[in-house]
């Protein structure tokens, strides 16, 4: 939990580097998310619900953070 509420997202998550063709197994709740020029396809059952977990301090285009 103290990683969380100090940010330290990257002791906590791991990057993967893509080459076109790649593909990956994500097995049901697992957090995920894609990186700038990546596209997919992803497969999965129909739901309504979007988790969103945390939004990386990312700034808008008027420098606020989201």
């Amino acid at each position: 939990m103290e990683m969380i509420e100090t940010g330290q997202w990257n002791k906590l998550l791991s990057r993967l580097k893509v080459q076109k063709g790649d593909f990956f197994y994500v097995p049901s709740g697992t957090i995920h998310a894609i990186g700038a020029g990546v596209l997919i396809l992803e497969t999965q059952q129909s739901s309504d619900i979007t988790y969103r977990v945390y939004d990386y301090d990312r700034v808008d285009p008027d420098g606020r953070t989201r």
